[in-house]
């Protein structure tokens, strides 16, 4: 059993560091202009100050993008679900579906705009047949399979509309704005900017390019959990995690606001070569941290140890 947990925690690492790029800001995003003016506004007279200021920011300009969050994946399902209920060969059906997720990855809107014209047609196709010779209709798809294809059609259609509804009014607002953007894993440090909406893996990418630019010669480091990632900066030795919204905490609290025992930590710095120019961001696993019982008297008064680096 031991074994068997060990194995999945290291397939977990080597999927975190194969997908490192949802949170981990690139060159790009470190030398956009918006980022840095932003930087230097938030630079404070301390550390404490500068921690402060940036999370103060988030907390103020930037909402939770909850549509990316939950509906997106389940717009996915819904598409995975209605894909397997066509009525196509089985055997080359996996192809089909593999083909299917990466596309829908790349441009869920696109998908479905060509997707769900298609369920429409065989339903109706099906639909019409059934009315003239339902017995033989059945021989290729059967009642229950066309019954579950229109509601899940039904509801593609329903948080398709409601999406088209909803983001009306932003982009109105911003022109610019992509209703494909929803579906993707990461978004470049402009566009949060711009939309100020934004996951957990969009405040760690944002709040990493902050930090670079406010401490470019630190080690950035990323706290994960399962489905979800904050960003951390070392200073005096501790570490202090700034995870969308204040307080900045130190490792046990962080842990103890999500309910675990321990974490994942990776470690990002920027590189230079011989010249100083920048030319990549590292990334690596670092360490795994723990919850440490702690009694109230010794409990971390994370700003009066700020003040002390």
């Amino acid at each position: 059993m031991i074994e068997g947990g060990k194995t999945i925690n290291k397939f977990r690492k080597a999927l975190v560091l194969i997908g490192k790029k949802p949170f981990l800001p690139t060159l790009k995003d470190l030398k956009n202009k918006d980022l840095k003016n932003l930087a230097n506004r938030l630079k404070g007279d301390s550390d404490k100050e500068t921690l402060t200021n940036l999370l103060e920011w988030q907390d103020r300009n930037v909402l939770g993008w909850t549509d990316r969050m939950y509906l997106f994946p389940i717009l996915y399902i819904l598409l995975i679900i209605s894909f397997y209920l066509l009525p196509i060969n089985p055997s080359i059906k996996p192809i089909f579906v593999l083909i299917f997720v990466l596309l829908a990855f790349v441009n869920i809107t696109r998908v479905l705009s060509y997707f769900l014209p298609i369920i429409g047609l065989i339903l109706l196709l099906f639909s019409w047949l059934f009315s003239i010779n339902p017995l033989q209709v059945q021989k290729t798809i059967s009642i229950s399979t066309l019954i579950g294809l229109s509601i899940v059609f039904g509801a593609l259609v329903a948080i398709l509309v409601l999406l088209l509804l909803k983001y009306r009014s932003i982009k109105s607002r911003i022109p610019d704005f992509k209703l494909e953007d929803i579906s993707k894993l990461s978004l470049p440090v402009n566009k949060i900017l711009k939309y100020k909406l934004a996951v957990c893996r969009d405040y760690a990418k944002l709040t990493a390019a902050l930090l670079f630019n406010l401490y470019p010669n630190a080690k950035i480091y990323f706290f994960t959990i399962p489905w979800h990632v904050a960003t951390a900066i070392k200073i005096g030795g501790k570490y202090y995690i700034l995870d969308r919204q204040l307080p900045v905490l130190r490792t046990d609290e962080w842990l103890i606001r999500w309910n675990r025992k321990d974490a994942d930590v990776y470690t990002s710095e920027l590189i230079r070569n011989s010249e100083g120019k920048l030319v990549d961001v590292d990334f690596k696993y670092h360490e795994k941290v723990f919850f440490i019982l702690k009694k109230p008297w010794m409990q971390i008064n994370w700003q009066r140890e700020l003040q002390k680096c």
